[in-house]
């Protein structure tokens, strides 16, 4: 059965329908490619699709954040230019109009942002902003909190007030201010409300300090508007779809892509409106809601969104590419740039791709289908007819053929293959003929088609047989005219030689190989060519093949290089330029032309060594230079250098070598070629002309020293010492000529080893009327041997003496009108080392400097003339000057204020006392009258005085008035004026003197209060005192001695109540005059806080109140009693204004750094740590304006206080100084009806401290 299963399928496999096997490879394939094709489509497009969206979401974030870099810099970049035009001394901040035009130029300058402000500790405020219009802000001080709006021209100008706005301090209701002054350095503040607008702002700031006192000047600011962000973020080109949101890092939306608000307003209106950021996943628009949903739900929260995050989540069933990107800067900045696109935003496109994919795959499988079968078909006819014409060969019929012009390549190509074996059988005779046609038809073929000129001659003759179509092109002769001709009937050969010797060879050796020659074309033009021949037999007749190579080109190009070097060397070997090439390879010089050789003294064949004889020979000084340069060489860079050759002979040469390293296509240096040129002469001439230069300078320096002063003596001294220095000489005098012809030695510079001549004068000699008359000429004479001197031989000894050698003598000619000339005397120059040989140059400039030195002595002569003139004016002068002078002081460095009054009131003239008063400068004051500084009150008696003094009804008259200063302040004055008047009695101007009596009547003041206090409280226990006694004096209660008792108890009161006056008055003296020193001893804090509560607690129990105590355990530096004294002070007057039942609490902590008052300020600004006590009780309160003045002497909350409380007014000024000497401070906070609290600090120094 198996058998029969086995041949059963072999036949089936065996007689497989041809329609089946042409089919079937065809369309399996075609079905799986088309399906692959589909698949990886798609597959490709998902992928395409996710890297998409995960760059646009990246690129968005990327966009986002580089807008943010860019917005947030302008204001950090506006700060820190107003500050340093402040630091820079550009800005004044006391100067409010340049203040302004600043703030309105940097708003100009940088478009984006909203509003530049500055205020100041003192309450200064100015803010320009341009939203919506522009506007300035203006706040001053003493009322910070009033605030007034004035719109702005284009030119920053003001315009009109637009409005008033009250109860608005930017120093305590501004987070910008607040966080600029705590923190000290720029920064961000949190957002907040712009003004009273229904927008947010994110506010920089910087402060800005005294460089000197490192005091807070103020407090720059920039707002920027948060809504902008969202703008932005809104134009992105993302899916409609798709979100971009900034957000801080606990959610909350700062910007949205969407129209949503990130924020909302609470219900009220003005500066006071509060706001609430929107959190992300409390947003109205619902992507956003459920991205804060998934965000916080997220295992890590928000919290960890500290780099950036790549993630994905679906939102209603569809997946979205989300991408999170951290934002952050060094001024305090912590948000997130989130972006999310849907993923279905890429691929509906993709998917309407995808079905069109597959119905062109479904169209191209079905006309594959078709086309397949209709080839089938055509094959099988096709192969149907080969069988039918196969089977008649087969029967003998040979002349049977097959078509062949099917359309299918192969099936022709079967069908000749059968024609020609048909043909093949038929004619089997004349296969051989074939071959050779088709043989000679290749050869034909190759021989046609060469590029290179080829020719067939005849071996015997020459004759041209044939020539190829390279060779009528090259030659310019036809086929015609070639064929049958020799070479020499076509005149080819240039040269008759060569045709002999190509002859030659191929006679000797049966070819040639690429002989060189020159050949003619039918132009006439002669060209170089390469000619091969072999000799062959073609048809039983030798021949000759030759084939030419044209080889012009090269050849011109060869010639060419060849001329240029010849060039090359005639120019290198004819410059006087040394030239050089060194190979770096082999480390030698391939070239140097003679120049190079005759520059350095050395021969050439040395330098072909190596560089050693180069290098060995360059001036030690300058060596590390050229080894420098040589390095910057090697690295590519040109050799520029200027040094010093010894040639062999020891001279020394000044060159200047140049080198250029070449390059090969890798970047190596493969060659350096170089010239050297000889500039000896040139560094010559340069020294020459600098010598020139250098001795311009001297003579100029000299005269310049010289003639700086009018002092004859000084000019001299100046002389011989520049002289000395510049000759290096040993000795330099000025030789004086009397007018009797005598002379002496009245200025001289001499080195320490040899003898002085200064003040040597010779009576007796007189100079020779020879020598005279030649130094009259000007001319200086060099004598190089003082020893053989014909003009002084009677000086050879003297100069013996004085060691002198060598001398030089120029002589000082003074010129007076009519060309008169006189000697004035002789400047000398001594050799004493040596005999020493004077270059002419050097008694150029002698004699120069001794010209110079005639005209600086007429000069100074002329000027103590002058100066003799001028002493007596100078003496009248300066009496009126002193006496000037006394005015001017008198005036300037008064004490009081001194002005000068026009007879309109107008100043003319005020000192300083006057003007620092009114707080004025004296170019303001002088723009304005006294009556515009006069308080209102006080005018009409002040201008009636000034008119009748005027009129001269009166000569002066004073009266204390008020001023009213610059900043608003109302100063009182004691005023006396007095006119200054004319010969006629006419008013010239008036003089004032004002003295500042504000200390006065404070003075008196105090004195009234105090008299009418003390007396108060004299008289009172006094009174009691005096009545009680005189009671018992009356014998009244002498039976009575309850009653008696009672008496004496109420003397003894008030006399302890007159004791503790005294002892406040005397200690609240003592303490302000320094006369007690206190006693400063390591204590407790709870045992002082234990003692003072010891010493009022049987007051508390009177008083029916409860004491509660929160001590500490520390210790401090202080004087113990005072503290206690302190404290029971603050005890005492809670306990007499605290109603029964009460509790007085007493407290103390541990602080450092700043502590805050309930008003805002700041009372400590150290690191030093210190005590705080605390006083409290539920008393009736103080009022607001008595908190300041109740530390003052005898001031009360009420003045019938010291009537039924007790007291003196004087326990919290005692309080207040000795807190003050132990370096601490003491305040009240207060609330009228819920009681008072008192507060003081005392630093924990150590006992150095």
């Amino acid at each position: 059965m198996s058998l029969a299963l086995s041949q059963t399928l072999r036949h089936f496999i065996t007689n497989v329908p041809l329609r089946w096997v042409l089919t079937i490879p065809f369309v399996l394939p075609t079905i799986g490619a088309v399906a692959m094709v589909g698949y990886l489509s798609y597959r490709n497009g998902q992928e395409a699709v996710e890297d998409l969206g995960h760059q646009l979401v990246a690129e968005t974030n990327e966009r986002v954040k580089q807008e943010l870099e860019t917005y947030l810099q302008e204001p950090l970049l506006i700060n820190r230019l107003n500050v340093d035009a402040v630091a820079w001394g550009q800005l004044d901040l006391q100067n409010i109009p340049a203040l302004e035009t600043l703030l309105f130029a940097r708003l100009q300058q940088f478009e984006q942002v909203a509003a530049v402000l500055f205020a100041s500790p003192q309450g200064t405020f100015r803010l320009v902003d341009r939203l919506p219009d522009l506007y300035l802000v203006v706040a001053d001080p003493p009322r910070p909190e009033q605030i007034f709006i004035y719109s702005l021209n284009s030119d920053g100008s003001r315009k009109e007030l637009v409005r008033t706005n009250e109860g608005l301090d930017v120093r305590r209701d501004r987070p910008w201010y607040r966080q600029a002054v705590t923190t000290g350095k720029p920064g961000w503040s949190p957002i907040s409300q712009y003004g009273s607008l229904n927008f947010l702002t994110l506010d920089a700031s910087q402060p800005v300090y005294d460089s000197t006192t490192n005091s807070l000047l103020g407090v720059f600011a920039v707002h920027i508007r948060l809504d902008y962000l969202s703008e932005f973020l809104h134009c992105l080109d993302i899916s409609r779809s798709g979100r971009v949101i900034i957000m801080d890092r606990n959610g909350a939306l700062i910007a949205t892509s969407t129209r949503e608000q990130p924020y909302k307003f609470k219900a009220r209106t003005g500066y006071q409106r509060q706001f609430e950021q929107i959190n992300i996943d409390e947003s109205q628009d619902d992507l956003t809601r459920s991205l804060g949903k998934y965000l916080r739900e997220r295992p890590s929260g928000l919290e960890s969104l500290e780099r950036t995050h790549d993630l994905e989540f679906r939102y209603k069933g569809q997946l979205q590419f989300l991408k999170i990107t951290p934002f952050q800067d060094r001024y305090g900045l912590n948000w997130q740039i989130v972006t999310v696109i849907p993923k279905s935003h890429f691929l509906r496109d993709i998917q309407n791709n995808t079905r069109t994919t597959a119905l062109l795959c479904l169209l191209t499988l079905g006309v594959a289908l078709a086309l397949g079968l209709l080839t089938a078909d055509k094959l099988i006819a096709n192969f149907a007819r080969l069988n039918r014409v196969s089977r008649e060969l087969a029967a003998g019929n040979l002349d049977r053929r097959l078509p062949t012009d099917s359309t299918i390549y192969e099936l022709n190509g079967l069908a000749r293959s059968f024609n020609q074996m048909a043909e093949q059988l038929q004619q089997s005779f004349d296969r051989i003929q074939i071959a050779l046609e088709e043989s000679k038809e290749k050869f034909a073929t190759i021989f046609r088609t060469s590029p290179d000129p080829m020719a067939i001659a005849s071996l015997a003759e020459g004759r041209i047989l044939e020539v190829n179509d390279s060779h009528v092109d090259f030659f310019g002769y036809s086929r015609g005219e070639a064929i049958g001709r020799t070479s020499l009937e076509l005149n080819l050969w240039s040269s008759l030689d060569e045709c002999e010797q190509f002859r030659n060879l191929l006679h000797l050796q049966g070819s040639v190989r690429n002989l060189e020659a020159q050949l003619r074309m039918k132009s006439g033009e002669v060209r170089t060519v390469l000619v091969s021949a072999e000799v062959p037999t073609l048809e039983g007749q030798d021949c000759t093949i030759v084939v030419l190579r044209d080889i012009s080109d090269r050849k011109s190009a060869e010639e060419a290089l060849h001329e240029s070097e010849i060039r090359f060397r005639q120019l290198a070997e004819t410059v006087r330029e040394g030239f050089f090439v060194y190979e770096t390879q082999s480390a030698y010089y391939s070239y140097v032309n003679p120049a190079y050789a005759d520059i350095m003294a050395t021969p050439a064949q040395l330098f072909y060594q190596g560089m050693f004889h180069w290098l060995n020979n360059i001036h030690p000084d300058d060596c590390d230079r050229i080894e420098a340069g040589l390095r910057r060489e090697r690295q590519g860079k040109n050799f520029d250098e200027e040094y010093r050759f010894i040639r062999p002979n020891g001279e020394i040469r000044w060159l200047r070598s140049k080198a250029f390293p070449l390059q090969d296509e890798t970047g190596t240096i493969v060659r350096i070629v170089g010239t050297v040129e000889d500039i000896t002469e040139r560094k010559q001439l340069e020294q020459s002309l600098r010598s020139q230069a250098e001795e311009e300078r001297l003579i100029t320096t000299i005269t310049q020293n010289i003639r700086q002063s009018l002092d004859l003596e000084k000019i001299l001294a100046t002389t011989v010492i520049e002289v000395q220095q510049i000759l290096n000489a040993d000795r330099v005098l000025i030789f004086r000529l009397n007018p009797d012809g005598s002379g002496q030695v009245i200025e001289e510079a001499v080195v320490p080893e040899y003898p002085v001549t200064d003040q040597m004068r010779w009576e007796d000699e007189h100079f020779p009327e020879d020598c005279y008359e030649y130094y009259r000429q000007g001319i200086p004479r060099i004598v190089p041997d003082v020893a053989i001197d014909e003009w002084a031989e009677c000086l050879v000894e003297f100069m013996q003496q004085v060691c002198v050698k060598s001398k030089v003598v120029a002589p000082i000619v003074q010129v007076y009108a009519k060309f008169s000339r006189k000697v004035w005397g002789l400047l000398i120059v001594h050799a004493c080392s040596h005999y020493r040989q004077w270059q002419k140059s050097e008694v150029e400039i002698l004699q120069r400097i001794c010209d110079q030195l005639a005209i600086a002595i007429n000069q100074a002569n002329l000027y103590q003339q002058l100066q003799r003139k001028l002493a007596e004016h100078q003496q009248t002068e300066e009496a009126l000057r002193e006496s000037e002078e006394l005015f001017r002081r008198a005036f300037d460095d008064a004490p009081i204020g001194i002005a000068l009054v026009s007879p309109t009131g107008q100043f003319l003239k005020a000192n300083t006392y006057y003007c620092n008063l009114l707080e004025y400068s004296e170019e303001e004051l002088l723009t304005l009258t006294f009556q515009d500084l006069t308080h209102p009150t006080d005018l009409e008696a002040d201008l009636e005085a000034f008119r009748q003094m005027i009129a001269g009804e009166i000569r002066s008259y004073h009266l204390e008035k008020r001023y009213i200063t610059k900043q608003g302040i109302v100063i009182p004055v004691l005023l006396n004026a007095a006119s200054i008047r004319d010969r006629d009695d006419r008013p010239l101007y008036c003089v004032g003197q004002i003295q500042d009596i504000r200390d006065r009547l404070k003075v008196e003041r105090m004195k009234d209060e105090f008299i009418s206090v003390v007396s108060h409280e004299l008289r009172t226990p006094l009174t009691s005192i005096r009545g009680a006694l005189g009671i018992l004096g009356s014998g009244v209660f002498d039976n009575r001695p309850e009653k008696a008792k009672r008496m004496l108890q109420i003397a003894i009161t008030n006399s302890d109540r007159l004791v503790r006056l005294v002892d406040d008055i005397l200690s609240l003296e003592r303490l302000e005059s320094g006369k007690v020193q206190l006693v400063i001893e390591r204590c407790q804090v709870a045992d002082l806080m234990q003692q003072a509560i010891d010493s009022i607690q049987a007051l508390a129990e009177r008083a029916d109140l409860t004491l509660s105590v929160t001590p500490v355990s520390a210790t401090l530096w202080a004087a113990p009693d005072a503290i206690v004294q302190t404290l029971t002070n603050l005890l005492s007057n809670a306990i007499k204004f605290s109603s029964p039942g009460d509790t007085v609490w007493l407290k103390a902590e541990i602080g450092s750094g700043e502590w805050a008052t309930g008003n805002g300020q700041q009372l400590s600004d150290t690191q030093t740590p210190y005590i705080l006590f605390t006083v409290k009780d539920q008393g009736r309160g103080i009022p607001e304006d008595k908190l300041e003045i109740i530390f003052e002497q005898f001031q009360q909350v009420d003045v019938s206080d010291s009537r039924q409380k007790g007291g003196t007014g004087l326990g919290l000024s005692i309080c207040k100084k000795i807190v003050q000497q132990h370096g601490g401070r003491i305040w009240v906070e207060s609330s009228l009806g819920e009681g008072s609290t008192f507060y003081f600090t005392l630093p924990m120094k150590e006992e150095n401290d």
